[in-house]
């Protein structure tokens, strides 16, 4: 709970991702993933149901990361898991202009234009 693929959050965003298991006995142990790397192993449970909730400040580097949640228990023979790829909107960090220093006049001259990446992508005029 908290995104759903195809939501579009930006930098600097507070998002919640909720993970909620139900129904299982002994309630399961419910872990976050970021990209596979474990970032979340707090969860809480009542009666049947485990939940774990990851709040985060979004980064430029969770843009098209994976999050996802991975519930067992001690008869789990094998995770159950759901997961959602992010969709972070944010500016280029820097642009850069690069090309001769000093030209004589009536020379031509080649610039180039390169910025760091962004969502969506640049667009870049003279």
């Amino acid at each position: 709970e908290g995104y759903h693929d195809g939501d579009i959050v930006q930098v600097g965003d507070k998002l919640t991702l909720a993970c909620i298991s139900r129904g299982g006995n002994p309630p399961a142990r419910l872990i976050w993933f970021r990209n596979d790397d474990q970032v979340d192993i707090t969860y809480s449970t009542g009666g049947r149901e485990a939940t774990n909730t990851h709040t985060f400040t979004v980064g430029p580097k969770d843009n098209k990361a994976i999050y996802k949640c991975e519930a067992s228990n001690v008869v789990t023979l094998q995770p159950l898991s759901a997961s959602v790829r992010l969709n972070v909107l944010f500016a280029p960090t820097k642009v850069v202009i690069s090309g001769p220093k000093e030209v004589r006049v009536g020379e031509s001259v080649t610039l180039s234009c390169k910025t760091g990446s962004s969502n969506p992508p640049v667009e870049v005029s003279w």
